[in-house]
């Protein structure tokens, strides 16, 4: 088999692998046979889809993702009483979450080396657009260090433990953590541009973020201190 082949089904199936390994066979081993038998036919799915994707590209998605998808959510649904909240491990549970989004990475399409949009015959013909400008010193560091902490307050969420607020705690943290990368990003190409002085209009609009960030800040803090 060629390398490319070899690159091509290794992208997907170790994704899907790692995040079957920890979502999906722990909880049908723990179970009967029918959870085992489902979770053992996700298993052979992926595999036959990332192998067969290189050569049908549509009858390889089918398999590795919608036939994978579908065979996971019935090993969950026959293993219900393993995935209950308290027998939950949240190293496990965090891995699990990085894994599936990994396996949603691996099954994108990648674009072929050498191949430019403009080659398309459907390509409208002209001019090829010029970059506007270049990002400005230390914009990577930036991202990075709003990434990094995005990262932070997702994994905070977890230290949660109890059942009535851990759902609220991952919702907040989530939201936060949206917010930081696109106030990261956004810092990073505006930085060194020149800023207006703020009118009275953009504090107005600005008023009413920062009420419900102090508000939201009140409300965490008495939490802590009357738990």
């Amino acid at each position: 088999m060629r390398a490319s082949a070899g690159f091509r089904i290794l992208v997907p199936l170790l994704p899907g692998l790692y995040a079957w390994l920890s979502t999906v066979m722990f909880p049908a081993l723990r179970s009967g046979w029918p959870a085992r038998v489902t979770a053992l036919a996700a298993l052979l799915l992926l595999v036959a889809g990332t192998v067969m994707g290189t050569r049908v590209e549509r009858v390889g998605r089918i398999l590795g993702v919608w036939g994978f998808l579908t065979a996971c959510i019935a090993t969950w649904l026959l293993a219900a009483d393993q995935l209950a909240v308290e027998r939950l491990d949240i190293v496990r549970a965090a891995s699990g979450a990085i894994g599936w989004a990994l396996f949603a990475f691996g099954w994108g399409n990648v674009r072929a080396p050498g191949a430019v949009p403009e080659e398309d015959p459907r390509a409208i013909a002209g001019a090829p657009l010029e970059r506007r400008g270049e990002m400005p010193p230390g914009a990577a560091g930036v991202a990075a260090v709003g990434v990094l902490g995005a990262l932070a307050v997702v994994l905070s969420a977890w230290r949660v433990r109890r059942e009535d607020h851990a759902l609220f705690a991952h919702a907040v943290a989530f939201v936060a953590a949206v917010a930081l990368v696109s106030a990261a990003a956004h810092i990073a190409v505006e930085r060194g541009k020149g800023v207006a002085a703020p009118s009275g209009r953009s504090l107005a609009a600005a008023s009413l973020p920062l009420t419900l960030a102090i508000m939201l800040l009140v409300i965490g803090m008495m939490w802590l201190v009357l738990r």
